[in-house]
């Protein structure tokens, strides 16, 4: 609250906004309408009239008129030390007579692409290159990786060309997420570029180098991402929230005729569908029957009309093998594997373990499988206690 009791500032992405960068917001005790305040997460009260952000991992402080919550002059930075930070937390407290003690280091959210081998269980770096990465999608001739890439919280999506080792961009638009390839010349995916609070969809093709926005039918949604893709590259998979709920729905494009079509409609969380490559099985992840956690189910398609659940656990993420002998899918630390016989009477084989490992999950699927068999993760860096506080006397100088 603020120090009048008559405001609550609060780190939010925005009003209906399900993907955006975090913004500091506050709203009245007597106005129910949240107003963004200033740039920056986490925010708290120095004194009667400072607040305190998180901004590009750097403490900034910005002074307020406490009746209107209006700045008074530019937000300043604290210290040009790092935090160590990630999305819920930062390390570092400030006490009120003017004593910062943090750990510096930055975010420790940076990762490599890590490439496994499940049947020898051998690691190799696919990249040399660290960074903040998040969903991904490997392109289906197994030699291009389409991929976003996080900067100061702004998602955008690289394109990296496996053989030659480089990376590249494609688009001076941001805010792109969740890429999935078409073929080996053309992938799709999401974007609230224009408004944050509705998704759209667009479709890059790298052979014309041309961006193309795939105008749909139907209402905009409030968060959209793609998951799949059918055989002939006519059919998209998605999962998406309508506004007015709280919730994702399985969702197909046909591309062709540009129409999007709902495959459940439940107040459940479901996403990350992925067809069979006989296109007759749906594979996606589901809260049902796992009060708030998931499990993996697949059901017939398009019918939607013979769920089963092939996890006996929980499970998330789910892919087809490449070989289509059945479906893996994380559960936690642990990336279990179901073989599937789906004749007019579906065997369901007893989920075994492919492989485990402390790897990164990130929003949206965070793994992906190579036509080889080898399956391509997140790695991030090995968790070393600190051997040591900064503390700064007198951190903010007298010019606050």
């Amino acid at each position: 609250a603020s120090p009048n009791g008559e405001k609550i500032v609060f780190g939010s992405t925005g009003i209906n906004v399900t993907r955006a960068p975090y913004s500091i917001y506050y709203i009245s005790s007597k106005v129910d309408d949240p107003k963004k305040l200033i740039n920056g997460r986490k925010a708290s009260w120095f004194g009667e009239n400072r607040l305190i952000t998180l901004e590009d991992n750097q403490l900034r402080i910005t002074e307020l008129n406490v009746e209107t919550l209006s700045p008074k002059d530019k937000t300043k930075t604290i210290l040009k030390s790092k935090i160590r930070n990630n999305k819920s937390w930062a390390q570092y407290s400030i006490s009120q007579n003017n004593m910062l003690a943090f750990l510096g280091g930055g975010k420790n959210e940076e990762m490599h692409l890590t490439l496994l081998d499940p049947i020898s269980g051998k690691t190799e770096l696919l990249s040399d290159r660290k960074q903040k990465y998040g969903q991904y999608s490997i392109s289906p001739n197994g030699e291009k990786l389409a991929i976003e890439i996080i900067d100061n919280q702004i998602y955008n999506i690289n394109i990296y060309d496996i053989k030659r080792r480089r990376f590249s961009s494609f688009s001076n638009s941001n805010h792109n997420y969740a890429p999935f390839w078409a073929d080996e010349k053309k992938i799709y995916y999401t974007s609230n570029r224009i408004n944050p609070s509705e998704f759209e969809l667009y479709m890059y093709d790298f052979e014309e180098q041309k961006e193309e926005k795939i105008l749909l039918d139907g209402e905009i949604m409030l968060g959209l991402s793609v998951s799949g893709i059918s055989n002939k590259a006519d059919k998209l998979f998605c999962n998406g929230q309508q506004k007015g709920k709280l919730t994702d729905d399985l969702y197909y494009i046909d591309l062709t005729d540009k129409k999007k079509y709902q495959l459940t409609k439940n107040d459940l969380q479901e996403w990350g569908a992925v067809l069979s490559k006989d296109e007759k099985w749906l594979a996606y992840t589901s809260e049902k029957d796992m009060e708030g956690s998931f499990a993996i189910y697949i059901n017939k398609f398009p019918e939607m009309n013979q769920e089963i659940r092939i996890s006996s656990g929980g499970g998330e993420e789910p892919k087809w093998m490449p070989d289509g002998s059945g479906v893996y899918y994380r559960n936690g630390s642990q990336w279990m594997k179901v073989k599937l016989v789906l004749n007019s009477e579906p065997e369901i084989g007893e989920p075994e373990l492919f492989f485990e490992g402390d790897y990164v999950n990130v929003w949206g699927p965070s793994h992906d499988i190579f036509p080889n068999g080898k399956v391509l993760l997140l790695k991030g860096d090995k968790w070393i206690p600190p051997t040591e506080i900064d503390v700064i006397v007198n951190v903010l100088n007298s010019e606050f």
